[in-house]
């Protein structure tokens, strides 16, 4: 499984919280075509709580594109898909709750972090990558 964790939403204009991407500390990372098992937390600019909630990410094409699906049912679920635009960091689209999002990771680590606007909220997220499906 993997953590996404979600630093909250913020309005425009205010400071939010970011941790530091951590090594992979010899697990193996993703390859083409890869679901892994996550955590999403997220973490909104204008509220103090931090949600943590399971996710599926989806790693396409040697990591060229990336799906993070969330959501406390298959009917409910909202899915950002995204590119890759330089090596480790992606621009995202959830067009059912009008979201984009960017996510920003190293060669070796586990861990993926970036910003997030949905449906005039913003915040920051954090996914940990855990547990590859198989």
């Amino acid at each position: 499984m993997f953590t996404v964790r979600w630093m909250g939403p913020v309005r425009k204009g205010t400071g939010g919280a970011s941790e530091q991407p951590s090594s992979n500390h010899g697990k193996e990372l993703p390859v083409p075509n890869e679901k892994w098992k996550a955590e999403m937390t997220t973490c909104h600019y204008d509220k103090t709580e931090v949600v943590s909630q399971p996710c599926e990410v989806l790693f396409i094409n040697d990591r060229q594109e990336i799906a993070i699906s969330y959501g406390i049912s298959k009917e409910n679920q909202v899915t950002y898909r995204g590119q890759e635009d330089g090596k480790g960091h992606y621009h995202l689209k959830a067009d059912t709750v009008h979201g984009r999002a960017s996510l920003h990771t190293f060669h070796d680590s586990t861990v993926l972090e970036g910003y997030w606007v949905e449906d005039g909220y913003e915040g920051m997220w954090r996914v940990e990558l855990k547990m590859q499906e198989t």
